[in-house]
């Protein structure tokens, strides 16, 4: 990929980008719509593109949005069964029709209505969790082209990130009219308390002024809605209305000449009792909140006035309290509170996962503020790979139960496997007959936990986990947060794999290209040599054979044949590099020592004009691999050590069997083979340079075309297995190869 591809890559992914943090923005449900069909038409090259929602009464998909006509389509619904968009929705899966009227499923009353013709058609379902919502469908792409896997891939992400915007303005939609409705309850309990306070006044003046009026006033309080409570200067209670009896649940006779204090709640620090009474004494009213607590130990809320009654000397008589229960408006308040507490917590979250990269940062934005929402003492995400193998992404967790999940990890993903859903237990203290995963988590002091899988397109791709010490803490809203955040990272997570597997691939053909490079460079000028040669000797002879004696002629003849067959070896070796890249072999048990003897045979010149000295094993291991390639392999590194070992050559081959033991616990082996020589040794910067493609090294007495090591590193590592040399200046040098063993 040149230079422009890759920055056109990047400026196309930094788009996208761009419009999943517009949709995230956007809170207008109906302005969210119309961008998401402008977004899907630009995204596909689309002619037009269409936004349907699942109408649940009616069975039906109803056009919300339409980047072309929506006037028209908006009044047009579309039958569940029996169209391309129903389909969609239907079976969960993407639908492509690039012939569309000659699609049994065409519903055509749309094509009836409409001026623009649909030609070609992808059709993506929206799913919200386990809920299918309604479908995004985009028609003819433009100059004719049909939609293709690429466009399919790009919707259904696109579709995902815009599924959940849809839902985030439905909710912050259903959000403003609760805060509406709220705030017309608070402004209609305000006028009311307004007009019983007004007649309270009324009724005090008028027991001032004559005794008649008294007994209209104990009547009012006596049927008022809101608490009176009178006391003495003390103060002791002297009375109280039915309302505190109803509201409290203590009678009169249970708190006649009792403290008030004996409501306290323990909430109110000493100073605000000391601010209450300063008002008092001072003569003036005093204007508060208090929480209070009832008989039954419930907690409520009371807004509440104390006003002191005086007589004609001006001394305190009684302290009147007039409270009104405002329990209800204080929980919908904190409701309100906290749900926009949760859409904060979970806006920024979303803002977070979407700016991280790596699936761990990604994991670790997601748990970065999920213990504010819920009472957690470890939380942590889970990934699976296509084997199910599980691998920690982030982890967070207290003192009381630490960061060790190995007991229990490898229970999980068969448990999700066979129940894919929320799973969870309120106390496992209780909890009868516990699986192997449930044993693993109490014996670590886990009482309750919650599992939330993660899925992107249907498949399981891991695991969001809340934990307690303390049994039956997390409620369904917890749970319903961390499933919202664990849709959030399903999708963050399946854009992080694009990214990798965009990331490799690019990867890939970079070093292709790369090798493509050094391949013509080999042929243009490793071949060009012997080439030449050949060409030169062939014109010699056929200008003057008939001039030159036997000598000359058995001495070019032999020149031509050298430098020919050092061509063909050249053509052979690109032949065998190449091949690497495109050949499956099945990897069987090697007859090593066989493999070994028939490379020492098409080396005999080689070993006759260098009279090495050999060193084989008594036995060697019995590895896996292809034996035409490891022959090629011996063949490679017996040539080097011949030309370039000691003087003569003294060569030792062996091979021996290597544990692997991650985490101090043997999985499998390794076969370990080697040749080792007397030579000169190499630098550390020659080492470096070594399994090279295309590369020499630059002593005078190493020549050859570069070819060679490239070559065993090519099939080793296709074989799983691995290359290298240890070497010294003046100590000699061993190449070594692994491959998987045969058992051990």
């Amino acid at each position: 990929m040149d230079v422009t591809d890759s920055l056109a890559l990047t400026a196309y992914h930094e788009g996208l980008l761009k419009i999943f943090q517009e949709l995230a923005a956007i809170v207008s449900l109906e302005r969210l719509q119309h961008r998401i069909v402008a977004a899907a038409a630009e995204l596909t090259d689309a002619e037009s593109a269409g936004l349907l929602l699942h109408d649940g009464r009616a069975g039906l998909l109803r056009f919300v949005a339409a980047s072309v006509q929506a006037d028209i389509l908006l009044d047009i619904p579309v039958p569940i069964e029996g169209s391309i968009a129903g389909d969609a929705f239907t079976s969960g899966q993407p639908v492509v029709v690039n012939d569309v009227p000659a699609d049994p499923r065409h519903f055509k009353a749309i094509e009836e209505k409409v001026e623009i013709k649909a030609h070609s058609l992808l059709a993506v379902p929206l799913q919200y969790l386990q809920r299918r919502v309604g479908v995004l469908e985009v028609e003819n792409k433009r100059n004719g082209r049909p939609f293709d896997d690429g466009d399919v891939t790009l919707l259904l992400l696109f579709a995902s990130q815009a599924t959940i915007a849809i839902e985030n303005a439905r909710l912050i939609e259903a959000l403003e009219q609760h805060r509406t409705q709220l705030e017309v309850l608070v402004d209609e309990r305000v006028s009311e308390i307004k007009q019983i306070n007004a007649q309270l006044q009324i009724e005090v003046v008028e027991r001032r002024r004559a005794e008649a009026e008294l007994r209209k006033l104990a009547r009012a309080v006596e049927y008022s809605a809101s608490t009176i409570v009178i006391t003495d200067p003390t103060p002791r209670i002297e009375y109280v209305n039915p309302a505190f009896t109803r509201i409290t649940g203590y009678t009169l006779d249970e708190v006649r000449g009792k403290n008030p204090r004996f409501l306290k709640s323990g909430r109110h620090a000493l100073e605000f009792y000391q601010e209450l009474w300063g008002t008092l004494v001072s003569g003036e009213v005093w204007r508060g909140e208090f929480i209070n607590r009832k008989k039954n130990g419930e907690l409520y809320y009371e807004a509440t006035r104390i006003a002191p009654m005086r007589d004609a000397a001006g001394q305190v008589t009684h302290y009147i309290a007039v409270k009104d229960d405002i329990t209800d408006r204080k929980r919908s308040e904190e409701a309100l509170y906290l749900l926009n507490e949760r859409l904060k917590i979970l806006r920024e979250i979303d803002q977070a996962i979407l700016g991280a990269q790596s699936p761990s940062a990604i994991a670790r934005a997601g748990l970065g503020r999920l213990s504010q929402v819920a009472p957690a003492k470890r939380v942590s995400v889970i990934e699976f790979d296509t084997g199910g193998v599980c691998e920690v992404l982030a982890i967070e967790a207290t003192h009381e139960l630490g960061l060790d999940v190995t007991g229990w990890l490898k229970h999980l993903y068969p448990l999700l496997d066979e129940k894919p859903h929320i799973q969870g237990v309120a106390n496992l203290q209780t909890q009868p007959n516990r699986t192997p995963l449930q044993e693993a988590l109490h014996a670590e002091g886990v009482r309750t936990y919650v599992i939330v899988p993660l899925y992107e397109q249907e498949q399981l791709i891991g695991a969001l986990i809340l934990e307690s010490d303390h049994p039956g803490v997390f409620t369904a809203d917890h749970i319903n947060i961390a499933a919202e955040i664990a849709g959030m990272l399903s999708v963050a997570l399946h854009q992080a794999q694009l990214r990798a597997s965009l990331a490799l691939r690019t990867e890939e053909l970079e070093a292709q290209n790369a090798e493509l490079d050094a391949f013509a460079h080999t042929v243009a000028h490793d071949l060009k040599n012997p080439l030449g040669v050949v060409s030169a000797y062939s014109e010699f002879l056929a200008t003057y054979i008939d001039r030159l004696d036997p000598s000359q002629l058995k001495q070019a003849a032999e020149l031509t044949a050298q430098s020919a067959l050092k061509t063909v070896t050249i053509v052979n070796n690109l032949l065998l590099l190449a091949s690497t890249n495109k050949q499956a072999v099945e990897l069987k048990p090697l007859d090593m020592a066989k493999i070994v003897q028939e490379a020492q045979q098409r080396l005999r010149n080689l070993i006759l004009e260098y009279q090495p000295e050999i060193t084989l094993p008594g036995e060697w291991p019995v590895a896996l691999g292809h034996a035409p390639w490891i022959e090629e392999v011996w063949a490679n590194y017996l040539s080097n050590a011949l030309k370039y070992g000691g003087h003569p050559p003294a060569l030792e081959l062996g091979g021996e069997l290597l544990p692997i033991v991650p985490g101090n616990h043997i999985t499998s082996w390794l076969a370990r083979f080697w040749v080792r020589d007397n030579g000169h040794g190499l630098t550390p910067e020659d080492q470096a340079r070594l399994f090279t493609p295309f590369e020499r090294l630059s002593q005078a007495n190493i020549g050859g075309h570069g070819l060679g090591l490239s070559i065993v590193k090519r099939i080793v590592e296709k074989l799983g297995g691995t290359v290298g040399v240890e070497s010294a200046v003046g100590q000699g040098s061993t190449f070594f190869f692994t491959l998987p063993a045969s058992g051990k």
